[in-house]
């Protein structure tokens, strides 16, 4: 689902690469690994280590190997994920749904390493199991393109708040484009950009929230083969709408001060017009009383 969903002119959109194939067997090896970890703690498998049976002494070694292992598969699906989002972004620009998908998986597969020897990694990788058994459920009841997987999700969600999704993005290039780009605009549009989203991080957050849910709603029910983004296309329109509206505002307002502007300028015509009359009047009564005064 991630962030705004998937747009259906992102590129990148279908297909496996290299990230995938090895980013996802080694993030399968490193839930297996957190969850096993964790099950440590469940109390009958506890007494059964402590018992120092055969059986105990195996599952002790074996959990002594474990964070090593969820740690390590960690490491591999960041730098595989973190490879695959390079190469998507290289080839297919910013925008390219497939390389916010590695953004989140290599996100995942770094906290996964750094969590490994804490209990916090069996939550995480049960968190990811959770996610990706319930996107695949929903690809099979309502079709392929409402399916989804927890690194699209985390990839949409880091893209909704401070990748090309963000307001920083957008009010970042707007100054980079002011200032003709080069070094300059480009260091003063990456310090608006994240001024603007450490600001704007609850709209962010908002948008991010309500486009994934807006996206993936309309891919359920869209039979329309292709991922599309319905929250991007609305808020278009609607800004669209409001540019539109405001053209025609701005119009109306230029016409009738255009009016105004004409009338006065009539007026002072006229007036202008009455008062050379009027000073015509007194300077011929004028000449006209010099001429009889002077007449005697």
């Amino acid at each position: 689902m991630g962030g705004h969903g998937q747009e259906g002119g992102g590129g990148g959109h279908g297909g496996h690469d290299g990230g995938d194939a090895v980013g996802h067997p080694a993030s399968w090896i490193g839930k297996i690994a957190h969850l096993a970890h964790g099950a440590e703690h469940i109390p009958a498998v506890h007494h059964l280590i402590e018992g120092g049976g055969m059986a105990g002494k195996a599952l002790g070694g074996l959990g002594k190997a474990l964070p090593w292992i969820g740690a390590g598969a960690g490491a591999v699906q960041a730098g595989a994920h973190g490879y695959g989002a390079y190469n998507s972004f290289q080839n297919e620009g910013i925008h390219s749904d497939k390389g916010w998908e590695h953004v989140g998986g290599a996100a995942l597969g770094g906290a996964g390493a750094a969590l490994s020897f804490t209990p916090y990694g069996a939550a995480l990788a049960a968190g990811e199991v959770g996610v990706d058994l319930l996107g695949a459920g929903a690809g099979k009841l309502f079709g392929e393109d409402a399916a989804f997987n927890s690194d699209q999700l985390v990839g949409g969600a880091i893209r909704g708040l401070v990748g090309d999704k963000s307001l920083g993005y957008h009010a970042g290039g707007a100054v980079n484009d002011m200032l003709g780009g080069g070094m300059l605009g480009g260091i003063a549009g990456g310090a608006v950009g994240g001024l603007t989203n450490a600001v704007a991080m609850p709209l962010n957050a908002a948008n991010t929230v309500g486009g994934g849910i807006v996206n993936w709603v309309g891919n359920a029910i869209d039979s329309t083969p292709g991922k599309q983004d319905y929250w991007g296309q609305g808020m278009s329109a609607v800004g669209g709408a409001i540019s539109n509206g405001a053209s025609a505002v701005g119009g109306a307002l230029s016409s009738g001060a255009s009016a105004v502007g004409g009338a006065i300028s009539s007026g002072a015509s006229a007036v202008g017009r009455g008062a050379r009359r009027v000073g015509g009047a007194i300077a011929d009564g004028a000449s006209a009383a010099w001429d009889f005064a002077t007449s005697w």
